[in-house]
């Protein structure tokens, strides 16, 4: 047992690194790109763009919800955040007011409630590291302050 201690400390280290890298990048990601797409666009849309932003929400609402069945599971919580990710950009890409800014953010804030509900569950159980459920409650907290500015400027 004790020969395997170097061992095991290496890895937890990898995983924190890992982890904290993966965190890192994702709100360099997400924080600019909540913030841009919380704008009103500057001019109109053509069709063919709806029509393309339409399909890649389609896409990620599809990916997302086969995440959330791989993380029910017990799967990977990265890949949920990131098909999470996908997701709040591809609604909000698609709104063209504040009020539709608004409704979007209030979908996807129940999806993170969910994902951060089930991640302290795991975290609870052993079965994942308390990080996971505090970086779910992060990305719920930072869609609830979209949704908060969201409100503010539609008024």
């Amino acid at each position: 047992m004790i020969t395997q201690l170097p061992k095991i400390a290496r890895r937890s280290a990898v995983v924190i690194v890992a982890l904290a890298a993966l965190t890192i990048g994702y709100f360099a990601l997400v924080a600019p790109r909540m913030s841009a797409a919380a704008q009103p666009p500057a001019g109109a849309k053509s069709a063919h763009l709806k029509e393309l932003l339409q399909e890649r929400l389609t896409t990620a609402r599809e990916a997302s919800r086969l995440a959330m069945e791989r993380f029910k599971n017990g799967q990977s919580f990265g890949e949920i955040r990131e098909a999470n990710l996908l997701l709040v950009e591809a609604e909000l890409d698609v709104c063209d007011t504040a009020q539709e800014r608004v409704a979007a953010l209030e979908k996807l804030r129940g999806i993170a409630q969910d994902t951060a509900r089930i991640a302290e569950a795991f975290t609870k159980a052993g079965q994942g590291p308390a990080t996971t459920a505090l970086l779910a409650k992060a990305d719920l907290l930072q869609i609830e302050i979209a949704l908060e500015r969201a409100k503010a400027k539609g008024k």
